[in-house]
């Protein structure tokens, strides 16, 4: 092998070839490949020219990405969501178990991230079977019909609709009975018991 060095910094194979074959390539346009040439003008401002521009990047802008906070954690100060109410797994995989409600909504399937959890019971769709609503300014539960194709039960009768609950009303989805149990309603509020405090 008879290693050369052309005129323009490349390396070839003197035997294989009469010529630098990557000038060849390049044409009449032959440039220099790999060289840095150093700025020829002095710093300006402590930038040296031809130095690449970097841009900073953007100043940090606050942003309110926390949390929403429901009506009876705020009105308690606590961090914690309070219970409104329950429902009472009182036939199926889980019998005897508890599940806490929350105000707004409360999602009831299988899968971990909903709000009630109910495992053993392949009935029950994975997400949003039902819905447990506690609306905090009337102090009222509902249950609604979940985003899910499974229907569910009040006292037997279909929920197509938003449905009004009343305490120990029962609740079945799949081959499960809750059983509704109240926290919140006229005889109990979380604000009247922080009011109560102060």
């Amino acid at each position: 092998m008879n290693l050369q060095k052309c005129e323009n910094g490349h390396f070839y194979d003197a035997d294989k070839y009469q010529s630098c074959p990557h000038c060849q390539k390049m044409g009449d346009d032959v440039k220099t490949v790999g060289r840095m040439e150093a700025p020829a003008a002095a710093p300006a401002n402590g930038v040296p020219t031809g130095a690449p521009n970097i841009t900073p990047p953007p100043s940090f802008v606050p942003s309110d990405d926390a949390k929403t906070v429901g009506i009876f954690q705020s009105t308690l100060g606590t961090g914690i969501q309070p219970v409104v109410g329950w429902l009472v797994c009182v036939r199926g995989a889980c019998a005897g178990k508890s599940y806490p409600l929350k105000e707004g909504k409360n999602f009831i399937g299988r899968g971990d991230d909903m709000d009630v959890v109910i495992q053993g019971d392949r009935a029950i769709a994975r997400v949003r079977h039902a819905c447990i609503i506690f609306e905090p300014r009337a102090g009222v539960f509902y249950a609604n019909p979940g985003e899910s194709h499974e229907l569910f039960y009040l006292n037997n009768n279909v929920v197509l609709n938003s449905e009004l609950l009343n305490s120990h009303d029962l609740i079945t989805l799949g081959e499960t009975d809750l059983l509704f149990i109240p926290l919140c309603g006229p005889d109990f509020s979380w604000d009247d018991y922080k009011k109560k405090d102060e």
